[in-house]
């Protein structure tokens, strides 16, 4: 049981990933977190499946540009750009899988070349949300600033951190809607 007598579980793993579904690379790091939401998969998917949130669950994402007012669809196009220390990043973003309410995958090229998975799982009276991320860096000094920075945080710390805020908005929406 976690806070409040809610239940709560975590797995947090980082490997290399010798067969990523999609990344280029013979290696990628490979990142996954699971979390119990107290709330149906429609209520968090509404906030893990808008980008436009990304600011509000990473200190170093400065913006989202591109996404379209309807939200994410099947091959919309989005820029994330990540501001570490005085270094601004543009990743382009492309939705490659998604099933409202269920699952997406999305994959970031630029200087990380990235594939998010994220299931919402009914569980109980909430939803398990998972995450993996599979990644690299691509050289040249401005990847080798963003690898290091990321090494230094962690990359298991930075997904958790991330979760529990997503996990943190909705329930706070739920809140203010009386739920």
């Amino acid at each position: 049981m976690g806070r409040l007598g809610e239940r709560y579980r975590e797995t947090v793993t980082s490997a290399p990933d010798p067969h990523p579904r999609h990344l280029h690379a013979p290696h990628a790091t490979v990142v996954e977190h699971e979390v119990w939401v107290a709330a149906p998969p429609h209520d968090v998917w509404q906030v893990v499946a808008d980008p436009r949130n990304l600011p509000l669950w990473d200190r170093h994402i400065a913006g989202v540009e591109g996404v379209p007012p309807g939200g994410l669809a099947l091959g919309t196009e989005y820029v994330t750009v990540v501001r570490i220390v005085a270094v601004s990043v543009h990743v382009p973003a492309r939705v490659v899988e998604l099933e409202v309410d269920r699952r997406s995958r999305i994959l970031l090229d630029g200087v990380i070349e990235a594939e998010i998975e994220t299931n919402l799982l009914p569980d109980g009276n909430g939803t398990l949300l998972r995450q993996r991320v599979a990644f690299r860096f691509r050289g040249g000094p401005l990847g080798e600033f963003v690898a290091r920075a990321v090494r230094m945080t962690g990359a298991p710390h930075l997904l958790r951190h991330g979760m529990e805020a997503q996990k943190r908005q909705v329930e706070v929406e739920l809140r203010r809607r009386g739920e």
